[in-house]
């Protein structure tokens, strides 16, 4: 007696062709949700800020296919972005990137994409 499989990988190729491009979708939907929570959780003063911190978010390519940064203050006139993040030694830490970056799950971004490749 013999038993006889066939089976049938193409879907398993075309999630596999499919992979990188999934990634780079998923890391771009996640950085942008960061900039954007962060975007909302930046310090904000209306009569003293001509040059808004809150609106200087931006999400860049990073070095290698598959990921993005998000930069905060990249265009401003001077360092604020940094020392609202982590202060100095005469003003207080307001972050805002930190607890977005901590607050934004990873995984559903990914997994959404992973799901439509497998459709």
């Amino acid at each position: 007696m013999t038993i006889k499989v066939d089976l049938n990988l193409s879907r398993l190729r075309r999630v596999l062709r499919g992979t990188p491009a999934a990634i780079d979708r998923g890391a771009k939907a996640y950085a942008e949700a960061v900039k954007e929570l962060a975007s909302q959780l930046a310090p904000y003063d209306a009569e003293s800020d001509e040059d808004h911190l809150r609106d200087s978010g931006e999400v860049l390519p990073g070095e290698r296919e598959g990921t993005y940064r998000v930069e905060f203050g990249r265009n401003l006139p001077d360092k604020r972005a940094i020392y609202q993040e982590f202060g100095t030694s005469t003003m207080s830490a307001q972050p805002y990137l930190t607890p977005a970056l901590r607050n934004i799950d990873p995984l559903p971004f990914f997994a959404r994409e992973f799901a439509e490749l497998s459709k």
